[in-house]
């Protein structure tokens, strides 16, 4: 009869510890919005990547206009 009560004590700290388990999901979600807000700067650098394929066209553009103006310059004396 003596042993069966300290039993029962033993049952109450072990729900305690099954609270601190629930405060800790909380900051696992605010992880995730920070992840969230890291996905937007990923889009912005893939912006800056679309207006260096631009002037890339535009350098092509001048390498054909100059072995044009070269072409034209030797055969028309």
């Amino acid at each position: 009869m003596k042993l069966e009560t300290p039993c029962l004590e033993l049952e109450t700290p072990r729900l305690e510890l099954e609270t601190p388990c629930l405060e800790l999901k909380t900051p696992r979600l605010e992880l995730e919005t920070l992840c969230l807000e890291l996905e937007t700067p990923r889009l912005e650098l893939q912006t800056s990547c679309l207006e260096l394929k631009t002037p890339r066209l535009e350098l092509r553009s001048h390498l054909f206009f100059g072995k044009r103006s070269l072409f034209l310059n030797i055969n028309s004396p």
